[in-house]
């Protein structure tokens, strides 16, 4: 048997039985560009795009199959919507100017659930320059097993590296307890209506329940978990990494 997959279609057996890979016809929830665009070469755009849809707020654009036949590529991007207006970022990466006529489609644009959008105020504060010398910062940043390795860069270019690291020293880290963790974000799984699910946990050696308490110990510890007394139950497991490394696991999903 013979495949031959082509631009749009697949074709099976000198096209016996012929698959059409990319829609004959768009979606009716798409964006499309409000005026003609010539994209130079090689470059990437923000074009002011036009929608159908009859609300503000947030979307999500995702880029068209079919824009293939004009060379070019819109990124997949969330995108505010004010009175059927927004924009598109668009890449041609060909050695050609991609022409865009008026009104040419896109992306399809695709709402997004208020509940999955949160805000969250900008700290207007400025980080305190280090007073510690560049070798200081350096041996900080070893201890904590961060080596640097800037052959290709500029003193000057490395120093600043180092300085960034240093200044953010407090995100890396060989215990889970140090992490300073975020309150910017709330963490929610939204179950819609579906009734609460208790699954039995899952059976482990004696081996690996040891090590499972203590993960979940430590967890409960730095605080990243409490307990629940919800009906919902789901159980955890162990899962083994690299270098005889083992990481707790829970499994949501249902199935």
């Amino acid at each position: 048997m013979l495949l031959l997959i082509l631009a749009i279609r697949l074709s099976v057996c000198d096209d016996l039985v012929v698959k059409h890979l990319v829609p004959s016809k768009d979606p009716t929830n798409v964006t499309k560009t409000t005026s003609k665009c010539i994209i130079p070469p090689l470059s990437e755009a923000i074009i002011p795009v036009t929608s159908n849809t009859v609300r503000d707020g947030s979307f999500l654009l995702e880029p068209l199959p079919s824009l293939h036949y004009k060379h070019v590529s819109p990124a997949y991007a969330v995108v505010s919507v004010n009175n059927k207006q927004t924009q598109c970022r668009i890449l041609n990466p060909t050695n050609a100017s991609a022409i865009l006529p008026k009104r040419t489609p896109l992306a399809t644009i695709l709402p997004i659930p208020q509940y999955n959008v949160f805000e969250y105020e900008k700290s207007s504060s400025e980080r305190a320059v280090p007073t510690v010398d560049y070798e200081t910062q350096l041996k900080t940043l070893k201890d904590l097993g961060i080596e640097v390795n800037a052959t290709n860069y500029t003193q000057s270019q490395k120093e600043k590296l180092v300085t960034l690291l240093y200044n953010n020293r407090d995100l890396f880290t060989e215990d889970i307890c140090s992490l300073p963790g975020t309150d910017l974000v709330k963490h929610t799984i939204n179950t819609g209506n579906a009734p609460p699910i208790r699954q039995r946990p899952y059976r482990h050696s004696p081996e690996a329940k040891k090590e499972l308490d203590k993960q979940i110990d430590r967890l409960i510890k730095a605080d990243m978990i409490e307990e629940s007394g919800q009906t919902l139950g789901k159980p955890s497991g162990a899962c083994e990494k690299e270098k005889q490394h083992t990481s707790t696991m829970c499994r949501y999903a249902k199935g």
